[in-house]
Protein backbone atom coordinates (compact mmCIF):
# COMPACT_ATOMS: atom_id res chain seq x y z
CA UNK A 1 0.00 0.00 0.00
CA UNK A 2 1.47 3.78 -0.65
CA UNK A 3 2.34 5.88 2.24
CA UNK A 4 1.00 9.25 2.78
CA UNK A 5 2.41 12.04 4.84
CA UNK A 6 -0.58 14.40 6.18
CA UNK A 7 -0.05 17.53 7.46
CA UNK A 8 -2.58 20.28 8.78
CA UNK A 9 -4.20 22.59 5.54
CA UNK A 10 -7.25 24.38 4.45
CA UNK A 11 -7.59 23.72 0.87
CA UNK A 12 -9.96 23.25 -1.85
CA UNK A 13 -9.93 20.76 -5.02
CA UNK A 14 -11.98 19.81 -8.33
CA UNK A 15 -14.25 16.91 -8.52
CA UNK A 16 -11.93 13.70 -7.60
CA UNK A 17 -12.26 10.10 -6.27
CA UNK A 18 -13.44 10.52 -2.73
CA UNK A 19 -13.90 8.54 0.61
CA UNK A 20 -15.95 9.18 3.20
CA UNK A 21 -14.82 9.26 7.02
CA UNK A 22 -16.82 9.78 10.52
CA UNK A 23 -13.80 12.10 11.60
CA UNK A 24 -15.64 15.23 13.80
CA UNK A 25 -15.11 18.76 13.30
CA UNK A 26 -12.57 20.56 11.37
CA UNK A 27 -8.95 21.26 10.71
CA UNK A 28 -8.32 17.69 12.31
CA UNK A 29 -4.38 17.12 11.75
CA UNK A 30 -4.30 13.69 10.50
CA UNK A 31 -1.75 11.10 9.48
CA UNK A 32 -1.13 7.65 8.33
CA UNK A 33 1.11 5.38 9.98
CA UNK A 34 4.61 4.38 8.37
CA UNK A 35 3.58 1.43 6.18
CA UNK A 36 -0.24 3.38 5.49
CA UNK A 37 -2.54 0.49 7.04
CA UNK A 38 -3.98 3.02 9.68
CA UNK A 39 -5.07 6.74 9.93
CA UNK A 40 -5.02 8.80 12.64
CA UNK A 41 -4.42 12.13 14.36
CA UNK A 42 -5.15 14.79 17.46
CA UNK A 43 -8.92 13.39 17.32
CA UNK A 44 -9.72 10.25 19.03
CA UNK A 45 -9.70 6.85 16.90
CA UNK A 46 -7.52 5.08 14.76
CA UNK A 47 -9.39 4.06 11.03
CA UNK A 48 -8.24 1.19 9.04
CA UNK A 49 -7.01 3.23 5.72
CA UNK A 50 -8.40 1.50 2.86
CA UNK A 51 -11.90 0.80 3.79
CA UNK A 52 -12.31 3.92 6.72
CA UNK A 53 -13.50 1.15 9.45
CA UNK A 54 -12.83 2.58 13.32
CA UNK A 55 -10.53 0.19 14.82
CA UNK A 56 -9.85 1.92 17.98
CA UNK A 57 -11.42 5.07 19.62
CA UNK A 58 -7.86 5.96 20.89
CA UNK A 59 -5.94 9.01 20.44
CA UNK A 60 -3.06 8.35 18.32
CA UNK A 61 0.34 10.05 18.62
CA UNK A 62 2.81 7.66 16.73
CA UNK A 63 3.09 4.50 15.47
CA UNK A 64 6.38 1.95 15.78
CA UNK A 65 7.77 1.82 11.94
CA UNK A 66 6.80 -2.01 11.44
CA UNK A 67 2.90 -1.08 12.71
CA UNK A 68 2.97 -3.62 15.75
CA UNK A 69 2.62 -1.12 18.74
CA UNK A 70 0.74 2.53 18.16
CA UNK A 71 1.81 4.76 20.92
CA UNK A 72 -0.75 6.89 23.16
CA UNK A 73 0.63 10.26 24.96
CA UNK A 74 -0.70 11.14 28.84
CA UNK A 75 -0.05 14.10 30.99
CA UNK A 76 2.50 11.86 32.79
CA UNK A 77 2.70 8.38 31.04
CA UNK A 78 2.67 6.69 27.44
CA UNK A 79 0.78 3.62 26.72
CA UNK A 80 1.79 1.07 23.86
CA UNK A 81 -1.19 -0.64 22.30
CA UNK A 82 -0.73 -3.64 19.79
CA UNK A 83 -2.54 -3.36 16.83
CA UNK A 84 -2.65 -7.24 16.51
CA UNK A 85 -5.90 -6.81 18.97
CA UNK A 86 -5.76 -3.16 20.08
CA UNK A 87 -6.07 -4.14 23.49
CA UNK A 88 -2.32 -5.48 24.83
CA UNK A 89 -0.88 -2.60 26.76
CA UNK A 90 2.09 -1.59 27.99
CA UNK A 91 2.22 1.79 30.33
CA UNK A 92 5.19 3.75 30.69
CA UNK A 93 5.68 6.17 33.49
CA UNK A 94 7.03 9.54 33.37
CA UNK A 95 8.61 10.51 37.11
CA UNK A 96 6.80 13.18 38.61
CA UNK A 97 9.76 15.02 38.67
CA UNK A 98 10.52 15.41 35.69
CA UNK A 99 6.22 15.92 34.18
CA UNK A 100 6.21 18.77 37.18
CA UNK A 101 8.92 19.78 39.31
CA UNK A 102 6.21 22.78 40.71
CA UNK A 103 8.01 25.26 38.85
CA UNK A 104 6.88 23.96 35.28
CA UNK A 105 5.58 21.19 33.27
CA UNK A 106 7.81 19.20 30.87
CA UNK A 107 5.49 18.06 27.81
CA UNK A 108 5.85 14.85 25.77
CA UNK A 109 6.91 16.08 22.80
CA UNK A 110 8.13 12.79 20.65
CA UNK A 111 8.15 9.35 20.97
CA UNK A 112 10.11 6.65 19.42
CA UNK A 113 11.07 2.69 19.35
CA UNK A 114 14.55 1.98 18.55
CA UNK A 115 14.91 -0.65 15.74
CA UNK A 116 15.99 -3.62 17.66
CA UNK A 117 12.58 -2.85 19.94
CA UNK A 118 14.20 -3.31 22.99
CA UNK A 119 14.76 0.49 24.30
CA UNK A 120 11.57 3.20 23.72
CA UNK A 121 12.96 6.44 23.56
CA UNK A 122 10.59 9.68 24.98
CA UNK A 123 11.44 13.14 24.90
CA UNK A 124 9.83 15.64 26.89
CA UNK A 125 10.36 19.04 26.95
CA UNK A 126 13.87 19.46 28.29
CA UNK A 127 14.23 15.28 28.82
CA UNK A 128 15.19 12.48 26.21
CA UNK A 129 14.11 8.86 28.34
CA UNK A 130 15.14 5.48 27.50
CA UNK A 131 12.40 2.84 28.85
CA UNK A 132 13.07 -0.88 28.66
CA UNK A 133 10.66 -1.78 26.29
CA UNK A 134 10.13 -5.22 27.51
CA UNK A 135 9.68 -4.42 31.19
CA UNK A 136 8.27 -1.10 31.17
CA UNK A 137 11.45 0.32 33.27
CA UNK A 138 13.19 3.28 32.84
CA UNK A 139 16.52 2.81 32.06
CA UNK A 140 17.84 6.44 31.87
CA UNK A 141 17.35 9.79 31.32
CA UNK A 142 19.26 12.97 30.08
CA UNK A 143 19.08 16.23 30.85
CA UNK A 144 19.11 17.75 26.59
CA UNK A 145 17.18 20.75 27.02
CA UNK A 146 17.62 24.30 29.29
CA UNK A 147 16.17 22.85 32.56
CA UNK A 148 13.54 25.09 32.10
CA UNK A 149 10.95 23.84 30.60
CA UNK A 150 8.89 26.48 28.38
CA UNK A 151 9.45 29.45 30.62
CA UNK A 152 11.41 31.77 29.00
CA UNK A 153 10.81 30.65 24.84
CA UNK A 154 8.43 28.19 23.55
CA UNK A 155 10.34 24.91 22.57
CA UNK A 156 10.60 22.95 19.65
CA UNK A 157 12.04 18.97 19.45
CA UNK A 158 11.85 16.18 17.27
CA UNK A 159 13.24 12.44 17.52
CA UNK A 160 15.01 11.08 14.42
CA UNK A 161 13.00 7.72 12.25
CA UNK A 162 16.41 5.92 12.98
CA UNK A 163 16.21 6.50 16.45
CA UNK A 164 19.94 8.43 16.38
CA UNK A 165 19.71 11.95 16.71
CA UNK A 166 17.37 14.40 18.16
CA UNK A 167 16.76 18.01 17.58
CA UNK A 168 15.62 20.55 20.30
CA UNK A 169 15.13 24.47 19.89
CA UNK A 170 14.87 27.30 22.84
CA UNK A 171 14.35 30.79 22.01
CA UNK A 172 17.77 31.80 19.53
CA UNK A 173 18.90 28.38 19.65
CA UNK A 174 18.79 25.08 18.05
CA UNK A 175 20.84 21.95 18.01
CA UNK A 176 20.83 18.04 17.04
CA UNK A 177 22.13 15.89 19.43
CA UNK A 178 23.08 12.16 19.52
CA UNK A 179 20.54 10.05 20.97
CA UNK A 180 22.91 7.46 22.86
CA UNK A 181 24.47 9.94 25.42
CA UNK A 182 23.20 13.79 24.75
CA UNK A 183 26.02 14.90 23.62
CA UNK A 184 24.97 17.89 21.05
CA UNK A 185 26.65 17.33 17.22
CA UNK A 186 25.80 20.70 15.85
CA UNK A 187 24.14 23.74 17.12
CA UNK A 188 22.90 27.27 15.51
CA UNK A 189 21.40 30.62 15.57
CA UNK A 190 17.64 30.63 14.70
CA UNK A 191 17.55 34.14 12.23
CA UNK A 192 15.03 35.53 10.39
CA UNK A 193 15.38 36.01 6.82
CA UNK A 194 16.67 40.00 7.44
CA UNK A 195 19.04 38.19 10.26
CA UNK A 196 17.49 39.53 12.89
CA UNK A 197 16.64 37.00 16.00
CA UNK A 198 13.93 34.37 15.85
CA UNK A 199 12.60 31.40 17.09
CA UNK A 200 11.51 27.76 15.01
CA UNK A 201 7.96 27.45 15.02
CA UNK A 202 8.86 23.64 15.18
CA UNK A 203 11.96 21.53 13.67
CA UNK A 204 11.23 17.86 11.44
CA UNK A 205 13.75 15.08 10.76
CA UNK A 206 13.37 13.74 6.72
CA UNK A 207 12.22 10.17 6.55
CA UNK A 208 15.79 9.21 5.65
CA UNK A 209 17.11 11.25 8.88
CA UNK A 210 19.79 13.20 6.90
CA UNK A 211 18.58 16.85 7.05
CA UNK A 212 16.14 18.48 8.95
CA UNK A 213 13.28 21.20 8.70
CA UNK A 214 12.85 24.19 10.58
CA UNK A 215 10.36 26.78 10.18
CA UNK A 216 10.91 30.41 11.20
CA UNK A 217 8.41 32.42 12.95
CA UNK A 218 9.03 35.98 12.32
CA UNK A 219 9.65 36.07 8.89
CA UNK A 220 7.88 32.59 7.92
CA UNK A 221 10.42 31.08 6.05
CA UNK A 222 11.00 27.39 5.64
CA UNK A 223 14.93 26.15 5.38
CA UNK A 224 16.22 22.82 5.09
CA UNK A 225 19.75 21.97 7.03
CA UNK A 226 22.20 19.63 6.74
CA UNK A 227 22.59 17.76 9.96
CA UNK A 228 26.16 17.03 9.71
CA UNK A 229 27.41 21.07 10.18
CA UNK A 230 23.27 22.99 10.58
CA UNK A 231 24.61 24.49 7.42
CA UNK A 232 21.26 25.33 5.65
CA UNK A 233 20.54 23.92 2.19
CA UNK A 234 17.74 26.58 1.03
CA UNK A 235 15.23 28.26 2.03
CA UNK A 236 11.78 29.42 1.08
CA UNK A 237 8.63 31.36 2.49
CA UNK A 238 6.03 29.15 3.64
CA UNK A 239 2.46 29.39 4.89
CA UNK A 240 2.40 27.49 8.05
CA UNK A 241 1.71 24.30 6.64
CA UNK A 242 5.14 22.13 5.95
CA UNK A 243 5.15 18.38 5.57
CA UNK A 244 7.72 15.54 3.93
CA UNK A 245 6.32 12.79 1.37
CA UNK A 246 6.67 9.75 2.89
CA UNK A 247 9.59 8.88 0.49
CA UNK A 248 11.06 11.90 1.68
CA UNK A 249 11.65 13.46 -1.93
CA UNK A 250 9.49 15.97 -1.56
CA UNK A 251 8.43 18.81 0.71
CA UNK A 252 4.45 20.17 0.72
CA UNK A 253 4.19 23.96 1.63
CA UNK A 254 1.09 26.28 2.22
CA UNK A 255 2.13 29.91 0.78
CA UNK A 256 -0.52 32.15 0.52
CA UNK A 257 -3.95 30.84 -1.54
CA UNK A 258 -1.81 28.14 -2.94
CA UNK A 259 -0.83 24.38 -2.40
CA UNK A 260 3.05 24.28 -3.42
CA UNK A 261 5.46 20.79 -3.75
CA UNK A 262 8.97 21.00 -3.72
CA UNK A 263 12.05 19.29 -4.65
CA UNK A 264 13.61 18.39 -0.91
CA UNK A 265 17.12 18.35 -1.99
CA UNK A 266 17.41 21.99 -3.51
CA UNK A 267 13.79 23.20 -2.60
CA UNK A 268 13.08 24.13 -6.57
CA UNK A 269 9.03 24.60 -7.13
CA UNK A 270 7.68 21.15 -8.99
CA UNK A 271 3.71 21.65 -8.67
CA UNK A 272 1.04 23.56 -7.09
CA UNK A 273 -2.29 23.35 -6.23
CA UNK A 274 -4.91 25.95 -5.78
CA UNK A 275 -6.78 26.98 -2.43
CA UNK A 276 -9.75 29.46 -2.61
CA UNK A 277 -11.29 29.84 0.18
CA UNK A 278 -12.91 27.27 1.31
CA UNK A 279 -11.95 25.16 3.93
CA UNK A 280 -10.61 21.20 4.32
CA UNK A 281 -9.85 19.75 7.51
CA UNK A 282 -6.69 18.25 6.60
CA UNK A 283 -4.29 17.40 3.56
CA UNK A 284 -1.68 14.76 2.38
CA UNK A 285 1.13 14.00 -0.39
CA UNK A 286 1.63 11.28 -1.77
CA UNK A 287 5.54 9.91 -3.21
CA UNK A 288 3.86 10.56 -6.91
CA UNK A 289 2.83 13.99 -6.05
CA UNK A 290 -0.85 13.22 -5.35
CA UNK A 291 -2.62 15.63 -3.03
CA UNK A 292 -5.53 14.51 -0.94
CA UNK A 293 -7.83 16.58 0.85
CA UNK A 294 -10.93 15.68 3.60
CA UNK A 295 -13.48 17.32 2.73
CA UNK A 296 -17.00 17.50 4.97
CA UNK A 297 -18.24 14.79 2.84
CA UNK A 298 -15.04 12.80 3.19
CA UNK A 299 -11.66 12.46 1.55
CA UNK A 300 -10.32 13.57 -1.95
CA UNK A 301 -7.32 12.70 -3.82
CA UNK A 302 -6.07 14.84 -6.66
CA UNK A 303 -3.43 14.07 -9.38
CA UNK A 304 -1.42 17.79 -9.33
CA UNK A 305 0.33 18.93 -12.55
Amino acid sequence: MQKFLFVLATLFCSAAPSFSSDWPGERVHSELSPRGKFLYGNSPGVFRFSSFRRVSSERIFRFSRDEKWAFALGKSEITAISTRDWKTRKRFIIPHKIWNNGAYSNQLLAVTLAPSQHVLHVLTTDFLLDFDFKTTNLRRQILVGSGEGTAYASVSADLSPDAKRGAYAKGTRAKIYRVSDGKTLVSWEIRDKTGGASEAEFLRFSPDSATILEAETETLTLRVRNLRDGKILWQKPHGGLIGWSPNGKYILTHQSSKIEIRAAKTGVFLRSLAAPQKKFSGAFLTDDLKIGVKTPSGWRVVQTR
